[in-house]
């Protein structure tokens, strides 16, 4: 039986049935597409109909391990190899059958992390393994598994969930077959791949104005990271033999780093590993030969400024960013937490300030960074009514609006900012998948810090008043203040924008701590800039990894 509805249906006489007078009619089905439908037949010879295989995934074992205070307590490094750490926590507090597995992968394969261009395969080989492992992925989910796989600026993080007891069959199949792919033919699954990126790559540029602003701001912050427009011209060329033959390079020399969480004994855990490491069988690259990720360094006392204009000439939102950039996260927490304050103290007056009584646009934030454990503090505004540097205007107003209020602000205010900041950080894990996160955070960034919550919370007991004024003037008013602002103007501000980027000279923020100067070009233009000027600093993340691996922790 098959229904069709549609508001009106052209030379038709329909009947009307008596409840709701709703006109309808019955037809039979015609004789040539019953004759389809009960005499199937298949014209296509180069694939093979069948049933599903059968799901070897599926668990069999839901027992939960005896409770083992020592090793449930926090992660532990249970194994090094020359080429791979094994971290390991044992669950013990949510008692359920399952496991968080995470692998990252260091790799500078194909030049992979050493240049923007490199970037390409390692994006086009992401999509591609995503349809390769379709049907097996879907074998997974039906026993209620999970794997992604993510390409970050110098590494793989491949991420598992699920039942334990499926983990070892689960992940050893998954990277069987992520190797397998360099002897398949992968034609037609390249085709579309290729297709889907140039388009998703085009496509890009017609998103909101917001939405196109953190991507594009990534590849200034980052020195290897291109936009998306520098991927899609380096795609066009690409063809499927310069594919695969990049393929038969990859995953072939690196390290690994693996964190094991959940209902997992130790003893499993290090068989696990010992069986990746014996399918991947990679050479081992010694950390400090590992491409760097270097990060914008601003120049303090230097406000820059970039402006771009908006590709899709019909978008009428032009969007400023402004981003102050702070320093290197501490080991002792305090300008991470202070900063987490000063943070909680803007969002809500900035947004009610821009947003709700000047009405600027329905795009307002302001939000921390972290880039490489670099800090800043970040404010954004989308707008259809106004121009990118009628945005920075009403930015540099609110934050000298605001000075006054910091230099004045009460003790109550500022116990309320810090109790608000408390409840994020004293905020409890919920789930088995949230704790795994938390942990596999300290230990993906190497910084191997366990207990950061709990200093976190007592550094923010210690904040003082004078702490909060003094970083709010360092950040925003002082010799040492960096700042860049990357505005998005659109076709119908163009004229606007040129009027304010003359008045601006003038505006008080620029003359009197920071020094301006706006870059004359695009995007592409301004990076080239900088990195034939040296801007970007050292990897502080695999510094760390380094230090780590000479001296332990």
């Amino acid at each position: 039986m098959i229904f069709l509805k549609s508001k009106s249906f052209e030379n038709l006489e329909l009947k009307e049935e008596k409840w709701y007078k709703t006109k309808y009619s019955v037809e039979p089905i015609p004789e040539d597409l019953l004759k389809q439908m009960t005499e199937p037949a298949c014209n296509t010879t180069t694939k093979k109909i069948d049933l599903p295989p059968a799901n070897t995934l599926i668990p069999k074992n839901f027992d939960i391990l005896p409770k083992n205070e020592e090793l449930s307590k926090k992660a532990h490094l249970l194994k090094q190899w020359d080429d791979c750490d094994l971290w390991y926590k044992k669950d013990d507090k949510f008692e359920r059958p399952k496991a968080y597995i995470n692998m990252k992968m260091y790799t500078g394969d194909n030049g992979f992390g050493s240049a923007p261009e490199k970037r390409l395969f390692a994006l086009f080989w992401q999509s591609v393994q995503e349809e390769y492992l379709r049907e097996f992925k879907y074998m997974a989910d039906c026993a209620n598994l999970n794997f992604t796989l993510s390409v970050l600026h110098d590494n793989l993080n491949l991420s598992f969930s699920g039942f334990n007891d499926s983990m070892p069959n689960y992940i050893s199949e998954s990277v069987t077959r992520l190797m397998q792919m360099k002897d398949a033919d992968l034609k037609e699954i390249f085709d579309q791949t290729k297709e889907k990126l140039l388009l998703d790559w085009k496509n890009f540029y017609l998103n909101q104005s917001f939405r196109q602003m953190l991507p594009s701001f990534e590849a200034i912050m980052y020195e290897m990271y291109p936009e998306k427009r520098a991927l899609r011209k380096i795609l066009e060329p690409y063809t499927y033999e310069m594919f695969m033959a990049e393929l038969a390079g990859w995953l072939k020399s690196g390290q690994y780093i693996f964190y094991v969480h959940g209902n997992y004994s130790a003893e499993a855990a290090v068989q696990l590993v010992e069986q990746v490491r014996g399918i991947l069988n990679i050479n081992l690259t010694e950390v400090s030969d590992l491409p760097k990720v270097r990060v914008l360094d601003l120049q303090p006392g230097h406000s820059a400024a970039i402006c771009d204009e908006l590709e899709d000439k019909k978008n009428d939102n032009s969007c400023t960013l402004t981003y102050y950039q702070i320093g290197q996260k501490q080991k002792d927490y305090k300008l991470d937490v202070t900063l987490q304050v000063l943070c909680q103290y803007f969002e809500e007056p900035f947004f009610d300030d821009l947003r709700t009584k000047q009405q600027l646009g329905y795009v307002v934030a302001s939000r921390q960074s972290d880039y490489r454990q670099c800090l800043g503090i970040w404010f954004l505004v989308q707008s259809a009514q106004k121009s990118c540097e009628y945005l920075v205007q009403a930015i540099n107003k609110f934050l000298l609006e605001r000075r006054e209020l910091v230099k004045n602000i009460s003790d109550e205010d500022f116990e309320q900012q810090k109790k608000s900041v408390h409840t994020q950080i004293a905020e409890k894990d919920q789930n088995m998948s949230q704790e795994s996160s938390r942990f596999w955070s300290e230990i993906s960034t190497h910084n191997y810090d366990f207990e950061k919550q709990e200093k976190e919370l007592k550094v923010l007991e210690e904040i003082t008043k004078e702490d909060f004024i003094a970083l709010f003037e360092k950040t925003f008013f002082s010799e040492s203040s960096s700042r860049l602002d990357f505005e998005l103007t659109s076709e119908a501000h163009k004229d606007n924008q040129a009027e304010l980027l003359e008045t601006n000279k003038t505006d008080l923020m620029f003359t009197n701590h920071l020094k301006r100067s706006v870059f004359a070009g695009n995007l592409s233009d301004f990076k080239a800039h900088l990195q034939a000027q040296g801007s970007y600093q050292d990897d502080y993340i695999k510094d760390q990894f380094v230090k780590f691996r000479n001296q332990g922790l």
